[in-house]
């Protein structure tokens, strides 16, 4: 994941990609873009990014209650006792999707927090849930 995406969960059981693909103009006071002893250029406007949904999975049948990304992996935890393991994919360098890789069942627990950790001399992922 990088400054650009982030990745959350709702109460319907929704996995949300959010990325800040589209430019949007914000008007604003007047202020010097470039000045020398000839000229000011003056902006009243500034281009920002927005924030927009990217991708959105159902990947739990109830409210998502714990959410954890490292590198290209996400693991929801939901009050549908179950654990989801995905993987992000980038269409076109930009827009990421999510594919279910693994789904864990917790019997009648509910996961409240999922931490994800690398194994040292590896690529595998070790997750920590409570």
């Amino acid at each position: 994941m990088d400054e650009d995406n982030f990745v959350s969960g709702d109460d319907k059981g929704f996995i949300r990609i959010w990325g800040r693909d589209t430019l949007e103009e914000v008007r604003s006071k007047s202020q010097v873009i470039s000045m020398n002893h000839n000229y000011c250029l003056l902006s009243s406007f500034v281009l920002r990014r927005k924030w927009t949904t990217n991708s959105s999975v159902h990947a739990h049948s109830q409210s998502v209650s714990s959410l954890a990304v490292l590198d290209y992996w996400v693991v929801s935890g939901a009050s549908d006792s179950s654990v989801k393991i995905s993987r992000l994919h980038s269409e076109d360098g930009r827009r990421k999707t999510l594919s279910e890789v693994q789904t864990l069942s917790l019997g009648s627990r509910y996961p409240l927090s999922i931490a994800l950790a690398n194994l040292p001399g590896s690529k595998g992922i070790r997750i920590i849930h409570d």
